[in-house]
Parts: C-alpha cells; sequence; structure tokens
C-alpha cells in the first residue's frame, strides 16, 4: 500500500529541515540555537500528526467530543530537554487523563500509525514511545519517573504537563531514587572507559560528562520538586552562582561536541575516539601541528568534565545531608533521624 499524501509530506518536510540544518551550524558559535532548531522541527512533524490523527478519529467517530480533551503529546529524554542531537532517540509519550476512552484510543492509534510511517520507516529515526494513563505514573519505576520530570508539552492539553509532574512527585521514594542512582555512578567512575581522564572521552556517560549534570539536576528536581533544579541549587545556596555557569559551559561544550561527532560519524556516538579527534579540533578552531590541536582540544574537555564532576559531587553531598524525608513521619539530617512535627510519637504510637 503506498504511502498517504500527508504522510509523504512530512517525510519530505522533515528531510529538507534535517538537510538544512546538518549543513548549517558554524562550530564556532553557540550549539543552543541548533539543538532548539532541531526539536522545533520534530516538534512541527509530531504536531500535524497528532492533528491529523484527531481529525481522523473524530471523522469515524459517533459520540460527543469534549472541548478539552484528556490528551497530552510529551517530549520526554534528551528531546524534552531540547538536547536532540542528531541521530539520538527520540522519546516520546501519550498521557490521557482516563483509560477505556474510545475517542482517544483512536487517536492515538492512528499518531502511533504516523509516527511509524513518517518518522521510523521514513526517516530511519528511533523513536521510543509510551502511552502513559495518569493513574499509572505513581506506579512508574525511577527511571521512568525520571524522565517525567523533563516532560515538554508538544501538542495537546497543556495542564496536564503539570498533571504529570504533581503525579511524578506523589508517593515517590525519592531517596531511594538518589541512592540508586549514586551507586551507578559510583560504578560508571570505576569503568576505565568512562574515567574522567580517559583518552577517548565518552561524551555522554563519562565521569563528569552529560549523564553526571542530568543525573545532579534530576535529583535537585527530585527531591526539591522543582521544574527549575539548577536556579533552585543557586537560590537555596547548594551551589554558587559561578558554579552554575561551570556547568552550563561544560554543557554547552559537551553538546556540541557530541553533534560534531553524530554528524561526522552519520550515526549515534557518544565516543570521541583518536581518529575523529584531530578533526574535531581543527572543526573548533583549535590550532597547532602535530596533534597539539587535539591535545588542546582534550586540555578543555578536561577542565570542563573537572567542573561537572566537582557540581554533581557538591550537589548530591549536599543533598543527602538532608532533611531527607523517610516514611512520610520522619527526616534524616546529617545522619540524625527527627520527626519534624512535635507530636508524631503521640500521634502515632505504632512507629
Amino acid at each position: 500500500m503506498s504511502p498517504s499524501p500527508l504522510v509523504l509530506e512530512l517525510r519530505q518536510f522533515l528531510h529538507e529541515g534535517r538537510a538544512r540544518l546538518w549543513k548549517r551550524h558554524n562550530w564556532r558559535s553557540p550549539i543552543r540555537p541548533w539543538l532548539d532548531e532541531h526539536s522545533k522541527l520534530l516538534d512541527d512533524v509530531l504536531t500535524r500528526i497528532y492533528n491529523a490523527a484527531w481529525d481522523s478519529a473524530r471523522a469515524s467517530y459517533d459520540g460527543p467530543v469534549e472541548a478539552d480533551p484528556g490528551l497530552v503529546l510529551i517530549a520526554i529524554g534528551g528531546y524534552g530537554r531540547a538536547e536532540l542531537c542528531p541521530h539520538s532517540d527520540i522519546d516520546i509519550a501519550f498521557v490521557t487523563s482516563e483509560e477505556e476512552n474510545p475517542l482517544l484510543d483512536a487517536v492515538i492509534k492512528d499518531a502511533f500509525k504516523l509516527i511509524v510511517e513518517v518518522l521510523i520507516d521514513g526517516a530511519k529515526l528511533d523513536v521510543g514511545y509510551a502511552y502513559r494513563p495518569i493513574s499509572d505514573i505513581e506506579r512508574l519505576d525511577h527511571q521512568s519517573k525520571a524522565a517525567l520530570l523533563e516532560a515538554r508539552c508538544i501538542a495537546g492539553n497543556e495542564k496536564l504537563v503539570e498533571t504529570v509532574r504533581s503525579e511524578v512527585y506523589s508517593g515517590w521514594d525519592t531517596v531511594a531514587f538518589l541512592l540508586e542512582k549514586a551507586t551507578e555512578r559510583r560504578q560508571r567512575a570505576e569503568k576505565v572507559s568512562l574515567s574522567l581522564y580517559a583518552v577517548e572521552p565518552n561524551l555522554k556517560d563519562g565521569t563528569g560528562t552529560l549523564r553526571d549534570i542530568h543525573f545532579s539536576l534530576w535529583s535537585a528536581s527530585a527531591l526539591l520538586e522543582t521544574a527549575t533544579p539548577l536556579e533552585e541549587l543557586v537560590e537555596r545556596g547548594v551551589v554558587t552562582g559561578k558554579d552554575a555557569e561551570c556547568v552550563d559551559a561544560a554543557r554547552e561544550f559537551f553538546l556540541k561536541l557530541r553533534v560534531w561527532l553524530h554528524l561526522q560519524s552519520n550515526r549515534e556516538t557518544d565516543v570521541l575516539r583518536l581518529e575523529y579527534q584531530d578533526r574535531c579540533a581543527r572543526a573548533f578552531s583549535y590550532t597547532g601541528a602535530g596533534g597539539v590541536a587535539s591535545q588542546n582540544l582534550l586540555a578543555d574537555f578536561y577542565v570542563h568534565a573537572e567542573n561537572a564532576a566537582r557540581f554533581c559531587d557538591r550537589v548530591l553531598n549536599r543533598l543527602l545531608e538532608g532533611p531527607l524525608p523517610f516514611d512520610g513521619h520522619f527526616s534524616a539530617s546529617r545522619q540524625r533521624l527527627y520527626a519534624p512535627h512535635p507530636f508524631t510519637l503521640q500521634n502515632h504510637p505504632e512507629l
């Protein structure tokens, strides 16, 4: 069966948009505008898919249609942060305010079909998609909840995005999440290939790189229940304004390297291997003969990684000092357990 005119049009629109982006970036300029434009390109395609799915579902639906339907299409992960590199996975989710709604089910089914035809079969992109009724969010695992902290509305009922965040915080054992991720970070740091001073650094999972930055901000967002974790950390005095500037500069540096590496290798890769280092250094305007340019590039990489690793250590240590909530009745701070309310034990003798 031949693709529909809409599918062909969206495939062409996406292909031309990506081709323009792939050719345009000046590596001496900040990468954020490029990332924003890349995310917007995908937003535009997915918004048209969402609207087309609604048109199709309404045309075949006999019942009443609410003016403010309980459905939203959200971007999560790197796409939610608008940090989508050229060959990164595109993670999205459909969130509904209720289950077993025939109209919403029809919209989601039609949208999934178009997503497969346009993005997966047409553009050969890796798309991770999920269906999340609001009632299921409280039961999700730690990683799924952390991804939803960065949810960004693409199309649909934007009010549901705030409901998603509220449900994520509700009943979430954020202390267990923090300890689990701290253990993962320690295990990653023990791998030679992911060490801070690796000869071929991993831009995503290496010590002091993007994963550490994201983990710090996820942890702050979870424990402090904020959608702006970096600003909240500065306001509370956990880190200084200078610390925030350094981690922003590190994130910009790593993302620019990662975008360049994806474009050069024409695939998703996060390791800056030796064969790419001199070319990358030249593209980023480093100079010097006999490997000096690539050495200068790596020197800057290590400075940014050191800053990001220190930032992550500071945030985690301060958050673990407490107060940390336990069991809804107690808090821990500086290795001491206490009851925030003076009548906790009197009102709950079973404790």
